[in-house]
């Protein structure tokens, strides 16, 4: 296991422990309320919102049997991070580290995690089953996207974590989930371009000209 994996590991269990602990999300922490959206199963921790973080295992394989591996933390002012770890530094003592890595995505489906029931296939144990038994599934970059997306469409979204990563992350869930699931690619620019191409997907972007995401959108036509 190399260093960074190590790292992941404990950013994992670390996150993981953190998610437990936390109570449901308060509906008005000034974030939700500042971009007028739910907590679609988020958790908070003291005032801090925690929205779960996924990996991939057949994208980025992560020594960890988490499928949870890490948490982004909002604070109501609106800065976000990630996990941080304690490691020595070089120079005596020790430094906080944020924890981060290629893959890492949210998923807004349901509240918590299903009953599978008599569902069966690989989809029940791809991402925790939070995608088994969907019919559409909407993907994007950002959490903010995919949780804005989620509450206008309530269907199942995957945004990517990093947008660069988004053409691999829609190539895994069209490699994993069934032929039956339609996959639809949201946004504007060349990298949501390039993922509805790979997998052939519709894509679709906002119909008001003056905002390029859907959280936008929301927002102004709220306001309006």
């Amino acid at each position: 296991m190399s260093r960074g994996q190590a790292f992941q590991a404990i950013a994992a269990e670390k996150a993981n422990d953190l998610w437990d602990g936390a109570s449901q999300a308060d509906p008005g922490h000034p974030v939700l309320v500042d971009r007028k959206i739910s907590p679609h199963g988020m958790r908070q921790l003291q005032d801090t919102l925690l929205v779960p973080l996924y990996r991939d295992p057949t994208l980025t394989p992560m020594p960890t049997r988490y499928d949870l591996v890490n948490l982004l933390h909002v604070f109501p002012e609106g800065f976000e991070s990630l996990v941080h770890i304690e490691e020595n530094s070089p120079h005596g003592g020790t430094r906080r580290r944020e924890i981060g890595g290629n893959g890492l995505m949210v998923v807004f489906s349901r509240p918590e995690k299903p009953e599978i029931g008599d569902l069966v296939g690989p989809e029940t144990e791809y991402l925790d089953g939070l995608l088994a038994g969907v019919g559409r599934v909407y993907a994007c970059a950002g959490w903010l996207e995919a949780s804005t997306l989620h509450e206008i469409t309530q269907r199942p979204v995957v945004g990517a974590w990093k947008p660069a990563d988004l053409p691999e992350i829609v190539k895994s869930l069209r490699k994993n989930l069934p032929d039956t699931v339609e996959i639809v690619v949201v946004g504007e620019g060349e990298v949501a371009e390039e993922a509805a191409f790979l997998i052939r997907a519709s894509r679709i972007v906002p119909s008001c000209g003056c905002c390029e995401t859907f959280a936008d959108a929301h927002l102004k036509h709220l306001e309006a």
